[in-house]
């Protein structure tokens, strides 16, 4: 990899110098010879040259004849150093025409190389399938097949109130209650002018004041092992306290597949695969992995060649995965769906189904293979490609950026904000759900409460009447 300072110095040379200096810094003597022979196969020729849009490698959107692209570039680059011209003969963003294979014949930018349309392609991907059509240079890059889905809601879960303990510390937490409310039931039953029910509600009340920091009253004989339950209070509501708000200050995120295993557990998800030129839905319709093979179903009737829409699914619907390319995904969301610095509103698969080798793809036994070679190669290793790759995510993203701030469109804006809300930790996660265990025990109690109090209303009455009744019958 090279500096900045020295990208654009390389960019900058006139392209004698350019030869020159590939041949000087290259210490193979046998690369030396075969890239001075470069040059006569490229300078002073013309090239037909077919490509489709496919961010970030060649970007030609709708309505416009500006061209650009990480590969656009690179041939560009390349002309301009070895002084050929390029016609390109591209399929802009409505009428894309990939490369692929059907009914054993090819189609898009690979026929146009097979029925000698054009001379080459430099946009087509390594399979052995297609080797029987082409030759390819060595990779240039790779991409990767993977998923996006919507960003993990932020979520406060309707537990939080009894989340701040594990199971077994609550248990413990009740043991301990028990023991100590038996025994002030016990010493407050001694009393003489105490009834079992005063001392049933005292041995509750008591231990429990003490547990939610409320003040109250206990006999003297209770000192020692009350002291002991304040100290064991004083711990247990501390760290309850300390724990809920940090339950309550981080809240959970939903768990979201993050794997093609998981996705393939995960049979509540809505599958959509970005269908383009065919090479992902092989790959799965072919492959023997039974992970793959299951997910191949679930998506058979979710195939979406526009790869925004399927993005746009997963980012507007619940439980929603688009399957494709991981560089036409990110060019797509820096372009749509990017709501400024350290922000994502989708969340990216951690590993990749397979790996695509993007390369020049040739017509069978042809001379340019070589050259084109050598130069591609040479250029990979001095970091160049993934420096024109930056470029244009950097120019997508800006572009993006404006027609965001430009108004962009209503309904993304809305799925954006709604987004954007739900990262920003703005306090406003607390709510009446998060209470439902305590107002389900406040309601419980408030009806056992009721029919206590019905039925000592209906006992006291019931009481008075037969009072009333015997002591009718006693005067008469």
């Amino acid at each position: 990899m090279f500096p900045e300072s020295v990208f654009r110095l390389i960019l900058d040379i006139p392209a004698g110098i350019f030869i020159l200096l590939v041949v000087t810094v290259t210490s193979s003597a046998e690369l030396q010879n075969s890239l001075r022979t470069v040059s006569r196969f490229l300078v002073g020729k013309e090239f037909i040259v077919s490509a489709y849009h496919l961010p970030p490698y060649v970007i030609y959107p709708e309505n416009t004849s500006r061209v650009s692209g990480s590969h656009y570039a690179m041939l560009e680059f390349i002309a301009s150093k070895f002084n050929f011209s390029v016609h390109w003969n591209i399929g802009d963003e409505k009428n894309p025409r990939p490369a692929g294979v059907k009914d054993g014949m090819p189609t898009g930018v690979m026929a146009d190389v097979v029925s000698n349309l054009s001379h080459f392609t430099p946009l087509t991907s390594h399979s052995f399938q297609r080797h029987q059509f082409l030759d390819f240079t060595s990779s240039i890059q790779e991409d990767s097949l993977t998923f996006v889905t919507a960003v993990p809601r932020s979520v406060i879960s309707w537990t939080s109130i009894v989340s701040s303990y594990s199971q077994a510390s609550w248990w413990l937490i009740l043991l301990s209650f028990i023991p100590f409310s038996i025994i002030y039931f016990i010493v407050l039953m001694q009393r003489q002018n105490m009834t079992r029910m005063d001392s049933v509600w005292i041995s509750i009340y008591v231990p429990l004041s003490i547990a939610i920091d409320q003040s109250t009253t206990f006999p003297r004989k209770f000192r020692l092992i009350t002291s002991f339950w304040l100290m064991l209070m004083l711990l247990v509501g501390q760290g309850y306290k300390c724990n809920l708000v940090s339950f309550l200050s981080t809240p959970d995120s939903a768990q979201v597949p993050r794997t093609f295993a998981e996705l393939h557990d995960r049979q509540d998800y809505k599958v959509v695969l970005n269908y383009l030129g065919g090479t992902a839905f092989r790959f799965f319709n072919e492959s023997n992995n039974e992970i793959f093979k299951r997910i191949q179903v679930r998506f058979q009737n979710f195939l979406e060649p526009t790869r925004i829409n399927c993005i746009l699914q997963a980012l507007a619907e619940e439980k929603t995965v688009c399957i494709g390319w991981e560089f036409p995904i990110k060019t797509s969301i820096m372009s749509n769906l990017s709501l400024g610095s350290g922000t994502a509103p989708l969340s990216m698969a951690m590993e990749s189904a397979r790996s695509l080798m993007v390369a020049f793809g040739f017509p069978k036994k042809s001379r340019l293979t070589d050259p084109f070679n050598k130069i591609t190669g040479l250029l990979k290793g001095m970091g160049l490609i993934k420096k024109w790759n930056q470029d244009a995510f950097d120019e997508y993203l800006q572009q993006g950026t404006r027609w965001l701030r430009n108004g962009g469109d209503p309904v993304l804006n809305k799925i954006l904000s709604d987004v954007r809300a739900n990262q920003e930790l703005n306090g406003e996660y607390f709510t009446l759900r998060n209470l439902v265990l305590v107002f389900i025990g406040y309601a419980v109690s408030c009806a056992f409460s009721i029919i206590i109090f019905s039925a000592e209303i209906f006992y006291a009455t019931e009481s008075r009447s037969r009072f009333s009744t015997s002591s009718s019958s006693g005067i008469w």
